[in-house]
């Protein structure tokens, strides 16, 4: 489902039930019941795609007790009972994806993050491949500092491979 975002086209509001699809070249966005896309956009226009949530237990929550060491057991037994039938489970999932011109915001009780996170992670290569990871030239030292900052966190998110890291890095200190 969407929940919102900024560089929506006509035609798919927040609340309308979407599915994303990832192709070899780009990312479309269509409704559930088809494979026309609302939006679509390449791996070159594409910045980010992240997963965040977890899953979610509600209910239970009694205690058991009594008097004597066979009425601690069977209070502590009765809570146990209570606790597994009225504990409900669910998984709310949000998954962010950021383009140039776009960043939208999707809502999935299907899989946690951690889950999406592994079976996209080809679909996050290709969009960290296609991103740049050049930064301008320092004009001061505190520039520098700044960018490899910088260059630190995009490292640490995940958006530059190790190669890619120490390529930036020896640019910006040469």
């Amino acid at each position: 489902m969407l929940l919102g975002g900024y560089g929506l086209k006509d035609g798919i509001r927040p609340g309308d039930k979407v599915d994303l699809h990832f192709t070899r070249e780009e990312i479309w966005i269509s409704e559930t019941t088809g494979y026309v896309p609302y939006l679509r956009r390449s791996y070159e226009t594409a910045q980010a795609l992240e997963f965040e949530g977890g899953v979610v237990r509600k209910g239970g929550r009694y205690a058991g007790g009594g008097f004597g060491v066979l009425g601690a057991a069977e209070g502590m037994a009765m809570a146990a009972l209570l606790n597994s039938l009225t504990t409900k489970t669910s998984i709310h999932t949000t998954v962010r994806l950021e383009a140039q011109d776009a960043e939208l915001f999707f809502f999935t009780d299907q899989a946690p993050p951690k889950t999406l996170y592994m079976q996209f992670a080809e679909v996050r290569a290709r969009i960290n491949a296609a991103t740049p990871a050049a930064l301008p030239a320092p004009e001061s030292n505190a520039d520098l500092a700044d960018q490899l900052l910088q260059l630190g966190t995009m490292f640490e998110k995940g958006l530059l491979t190790a190669d890619e890291f120490a390529a930036a890095k020896a640019r910006l200190l040469s």
